[in-house]
């Protein structure tokens, strides 16, 4: 329904129109509004019009029933004047212009930095820039920006310092070694985006003082798994099983003619039996080489 009906009232069974705002009455049977336009704009456009020809909400009125008539009238021109205005608003934002899209050398780098900042601070894998997903995202924001491969991000490493540490391995001396050592480089805190150390409970409370996040050293984290793996009761029957299986072959030159005997018969690779049965050290290393299958190499 055309807005124009916010200020006239049809009268004599539509045959005519009456303006609420000077009770003139029109002619209109059918669904013309032109000359209703015409007359807003002609009659009322100092007093009631707005800049835009919106309808204004202060008109004058010469009867109580035109004063009834247009309560509702003010009520419903007052919202459309709001919607008015938020349309005006959404139209003054300033278009997009193509030259933010174009990438120049500085702007690439600016780009890539971020992207790394990224990566870094919310622990995502390198492979991230191969997903397609994420490269559909990338697109949408910019397509004029080439994401960098997984190959071109170089990883680089740095011995900052090697420190005596002569007092006790506490968290909080460990946390002021640190700090010292932060400060001779003049790095300050809030450009490392996390610290990567043991398992210690002093490592981490170290860290923890100086309110930087910290992730456990993957390697060290599996050593702990597997060592509390091994101690298991159901775990330690098996491998004292699998020992007394390997020190018949180890220590009997015929249980190893036997068993060659029987691998030929069905078919299977022969499998290489050294006798003597060696004492190895579970080391950090050693244990992973052990689950892993790696040779072990006695300590």
């Amino acid at each position: 329904m055309s807005e124009v009906w916010q200020a006239f009232k049809k009268r004599e069974n539509g045959v005519r129109v009456t303006c609420l705002l000077c009770d003139k009455s029109y002619s209109n049977p059918g669904s013309n509004t032109t000359n209703l336009w015409n007359h807003l704009k002609g009659k009322h456009k100092s007093n009631d019009l707005n800049e835009d020809n919106d309808l204004i909400t202060t008109p004058s009125f010469s009867n109580s029933d035109s004063l009834n008539s247009f309560s509702h009238f003010s009520q419903q021109s007052s919202s459309s004047s709001t919607s008015a205005n938020i349309v005006q608003e959404t139209s003054c934002i300033k278009q997009i212009k193509m030259s933010q899209f174009i990438i120049n050398k500085a702007t690439k780098i600016k780009m890539d930095n971020a992207l790394a900042y990224f990566i870094a601070t919310s622990m995502m894998p390198y492979s991230l820039v191969e997903k397609k997903g994420f490269q559909t995202f990338v697109r949408a924001l910019n397509p004029s920006y080439k994401l960098p491969s997984r190959k071109t991000s170089n990883l680089s490493s740095a011995c900052l310092g090697c420190i005596e540490l002569s007092e006790d391995h506490t968290g909080d001396n460990i946390a002021d070694i640190l700090h010292m050592l932060l400060l001779d480089y003049e790095i300050p805190e809030w450009k490392i985006c996390s610290m990567t150390t043991d398992h210690g409970s002093n490592m981490i409370k170290a860290v923890n003082n100086m309110n930087i996040s910290h992730v456990d050293c993957f390697g060290h984290v599996l050593n702990i798994a597997v060592s509390r793996i091994l101690k298991m009761e159901e775990v330690m029957t098996v491998i004292e099983k699998v020992k007394g299986i390997h020190n018949i072959f180890a220590h009997s030159w015929k249980s190893v003619r036997e068993i060659g005997i029987i691998q030929v018969k069905f078919g299977l690779p022969p499998v290489p039996q050294k006798p003597g049965v060696q004492s190895v050290r579970r080391t950090r290393a050693s244990r992973l080489a052990y689950i892993w299958g790696a040779p072990l190499v006695p300590a």
